[in-house]
């Protein structure tokens, strides 16, 4: 056997959409230039351009982690998982709250200096002692921010500037409410009531040390990483996940538009045929598609299945049973008929995915 050993040079991390965009507003934290500077003139969007060049993406992110976790032993797996927890926190600087707020001063670096340590600490954490980090900004689906704690004496004196010195969990939104609950309502985007009532039925009591784990466990489903829960036999691990799961399903069983939802799904369905089926796989092998299309072909072209507008097929591609019945054609005609019919029941059928599920669910 043999001993490899992986090393930055032969292993380095790899640089895709995500990355990029951590890279990006790390550049913009480093040099002073992710604090909007207030405007005179009509206010524009706060935008700042890609970066282009993979290493220097790499520069980036490998130097703010040696710079605020330079006792951590390096790895890729903490690589990995440093730079997803806080690309799921720079998005925030892709939203109006940010692009176009001019009234907060220093909002960036405040901010980006809070997700750094959040994406640290969430890379480290352990709950085997109460000794973890209970200071989070809480990010709404339109990512504006909201503050999860448990002692505001305790808060940043930069944090707290965001609220103008104001305890957020004092405000109205709260009054009579559990805020651990509240802030996860935000986090898995369900109302605070039906929060409530699945806890309630459930009868589960969210303690503060429940409360931070849930959040932590949704901040590994957002992002996608692994996570192992360890516990002696009766300490609630099963009924913690099943409350986090009660809490995921919840706009489905309990508040949710059954038409809105139906729609959904059929956008879903079609969105996924059209990148992955035709895009990847039935459009680079021509023979697949044509017996496809062929064995399709009748529910396809049946009126009364098929609601094609106007506008969604070119007019010159449009099919007509004529053309099959037309035995007087030269075989010249026949062959762009024939090209024409597969291009023309392409379109259809990706403009009508919902025909082709059907047929294959029968």
């Amino acid at each position: 056997s043999s001993i490899e050993i992986i090393t930055d040079e032969d292993y380095q991390l790899h640089i895709g959409e995500e990355e990029e965009l951590v890279a990006r507003f790390l550049k913009a934290y480093s040099n002073g230039t992710i604090d909007r500077r207030p405007t005179t003139s009509e206010c524009v969007p706060y935008e700042f351009e890609a970066l282009k060049d993979e290493n220097e993406c790499r520069h980036y992110i490998y130097e703010c982690i040696q710079k605020y976790a330079p006792y951590r032993v390096r790895n890729k797996t903490y690589e990995v998982s440093f730079t997803k927890f806080l690309y799921r926190r720079v998005r925030f600087f892709t939203n109006f709250y940010y692009t176009l707020n001019e009234l907060i001063l220093n909002l960036g670096s405040i901010a980006m200096t809070q997700m750094i340590q959040e994406a640290k600490s969430l890379s480290e954490i352990s709950f085997h002692d109460d000794n973890y980090p209970r200071l989070y900004l809480v990010y709404d689906p339109d990512f504006s921010l909201h503050l999860l704690h448990n002692n505001w004496d305790e808060v940043p004196i930069g944090i707290k500037t965001l609220w103008e010195d104001a305890d957020p969990l004092k405000r109205s939104e709260f009054l009579n409410r559990n805020h651990f609950l509240k802030c996860l309502s935000w986090l898995v985007n369900t109302k605070y009531e039906t929060c409530e009532r699945i806890m309630n039925q459930m009868k589960f009591i969210l303690t503060e040390n429940f409360a931070y784990k849930l959040f932590h466990i949704h901040e590994r489903k957002l992002t996608t990483l692994p996570l192992i829960i360890e516990g002696d036999t009766g300490i609630g691990k099963t009924y913690l996940l099943k409350f986090y799961s009660l809490l995921l399903n919840a706009n489905i069983q309990h508040d949710y538009d059954q038409a809105s939802f139906r729609t959904q799904i059929l956008e879903r369905a079609n969105l996924w045929m059209s990148e992955v089926i035709f895009a990847k796989f039935l459009e680079t092998k021509p023979s697949v598609l044509n017996e496809v299309l062929q064995r399709i072909r009748p529910k396809l072209m049946s009126s009364h299945d098929v609601d094609i507008q106007d506008d969604d097929i070119d007019i010159d591609l449009e099919y007509s049973d004529d053309d099959d019945d037309d035995d007087n054609n030269n075989n010249d005609d026949d062959e762009d008929n024939n090209n024409d019919d597969k291009l023309n029941l392409s379109l259809i059928l990706k403009h009508n995915v919902s025909s082709f599920m059907y047929f294959v669910l029968i």
